[in-house]
């Protein structure tokens, strides 16, 4: 049901705050939904860079159509349409030329599977921001996003061990504790 004021007319607040809720939440949808899949990639290329070759390639073309499509009726409205799409189309397929730059680096034993995933997400963090700076915002603050996710992929890969030693400690005292707990509990029930 709509709002109206006193001469019946649609109250234009009610409609802006309604659809700015949506805008906030699908963009919001789209950003977090780039970033998880980009983040999916590096935990394919890790283990598998047979298949992360294949991932970042669907993932390059998923974002390369988002962002034309979100950019176009924006660069349409100033004039720019179909060189706005010709230029994203060269600015992803630059992307692609990348990842498969960095795919020979890796199969030719130069890199390592993690650093291939790492560069690649670093490639893929630019062309994101660029593709925001040049295009629409969304991939500007995708770009940062991703950026930090590098930041964080490498350092829990560089600290895990470190990470992981305390939790394995924290672990076996917390057993014994309980198990301790439980041999104290037996003992007084049987008395």
């Amino acid at each position: 049901m709509s709002k109206t004021n006193e001469n019946g007319k649609l109250a234009d607040s009610y409609l802006t705050k309604q659809s700015l809720f949506h805008q906030i939440r699908n963009n919001g949808i789209i950003i977090i939904t780039l970033l998880l899949l980009s983040c999916l990639g590096i935990g394919i290329t890790d283990f598998s860079p047979h298949y992360g070759v294949r991932y970042w390639i669907i993932i390059t073309a998923v974002f390369a159509l988002i962002s034309i499509f979100f950019g176009f009726s924006k660069n349409k409205e100033l004039g720019y349409g179909t060189k706005y799409v010709f230029t994203q189309i060269l600015h992803w397929l630059g992307l692609l030329l990348a990842i498969f730059m960095i795919l020979y680096l890796e199969g030719s034993g130069r890199i390592n599977s993690e650093a291939a995933g790492l560069v690649t997400l670093l490639i893929v963090a630019v062309v994101s921001f660029l593709s925001g700076v040049h295009g629409d915002w969304r991939f500007g603050l995708i770009g940062i996003l991703l950026g930090l996710t590098l930041i964080g992929a490498a350092w829990i890969e560089e600290y895990f061990w470190m990470l992981l030693i305390p939790l394995f400690i924290a672990l076996v005292i917390g057993i014994l504790w309980f198990w301790h707990q439980r041999k104290t509990k037996s003992s007084v029930e049987s008395r």
